[in-house]
């Protein structure tokens, strides 16, 4: 049998502060200090 999927990565924290882009802005610094961007951005 094929080994089980690994479990979803929590969610982030919310980002300390956002930017002027809003949204944007935060999903940027979640970016630049977790590789959860990627996964969020696949979301969207």
């Amino acid at each position: 049998l094929p080994p089980p999927p690994p479990p979803p990565p929590p969610p982030p924290p919310p980002p300390p502060r956002t930017h002027s882009r809003g949204e944007t802005g935060a999903y940027a610094g979640i970016c630049g200090k977790l590789p959860a961007c990627l996964v969020v951005a696949l979301m969207l």
